[in-house]
């Protein structure tokens, strides 16, 4: 393998580019306002606190999985 194909194990992917509802939505998140995909209801405070942490780790290109332990949903 020549340098040209050597990658660093913990070097981050490029990010890849954002669609316009993409950006959209991640913007009204950030403000705190519950984003136009979600229709019909709206979001509890702690929804709204997981949908931000959701948020900033693919805002950062991290992985995560949100639960909880007394099926409030």
């Amino acid at each position: 393998m020549d340098e040209t194909e050597e990658q660093a194990p913990n070097e981050p992917k490029p990010k890849r580019a954002r669609t316009g509802a993409e950006q959209g939505t991640l913007a009204a998140i950030a403000r705190r306002e519950q984003p136009a995909l979600v229709t019909g209801t709206e979001l509890k405070p702690y929804q709204m606190d997981g949908l931000i942490w959701l948020s900033s780790l693919y805002e950062n290109g991290l992985n995560g999985i949100l639960a909880d332990e007394m099926g409030l949903g």
